[in-house]
C-alpha cells in the first residue's frame, strides 16, 4: 500500500516506511514500523542522542536499541525496523511521530 507510506529524509534521500498495527487495547496500541527499502541506522549515535536528551535507552548486544519514549517502550533495529508497545494515543500517526523522533531530534512526543 504505497499510498499509506510515511516518508522520512534519510541523509538527503526520501525513504518510505510503513506503520503496521500489531494490537490495540483501549487507549494503547502496539505497532511495527518497517522501511520499504534498505536502510542502515547508527544505533550508537541514536543511543547517545536519546541519553543526552535524558531518555532511558540502552543497546542490547549491539543488535537493537531499547528505549522509552513517554509511555511507549520500543525496540529499534539497525535495519530500520521498530516494534513499539503501549503507544498512546492508539493511532498509527502517534506511532509514526515516536519513530520519526528516534531518527531526528524533535519535540517530546
Amino acid at each position: 500500500m504505497p499510498g499509506n507510506d510515511r516518508i522520512l529524509d534519510m541523509g538527503g534521500e526520501p525513504t518510505a516506511f510503513v506503520v503496521l498495527t500489531l494490537c490495540s487495547y483501549g487507549e494503547r496500541g502496539d505497532y511495527q514500523v518497517l522501511p520499504r527499502q534498505a536502510v542502515s541506522l547508527d544505533l550508537h549515535a541514536i543511543l547517545d542522542r536519546l541519553k543526552a536528551a535524558g531518555r532511558r535507552a540502552a543497546l542490547d548486544a549491539d543488535t537493537r536499541l531499547l528505549a522509552e519514549m513517554g509511555d511507549c517502550r520500543l525496540m529499534l533495529y539497525a535495519e530500520g525496523r521498530a516494534v513499539m508497545e503501549s503507544v498512546v494515543p492508539d493511532t498509527s500517526d502517534a506511532a509514526w511521530e515516536i519513530y520519526s523522533c528516534l531518527l531526528a531530534p524533535c519535540a517530546d512526543p
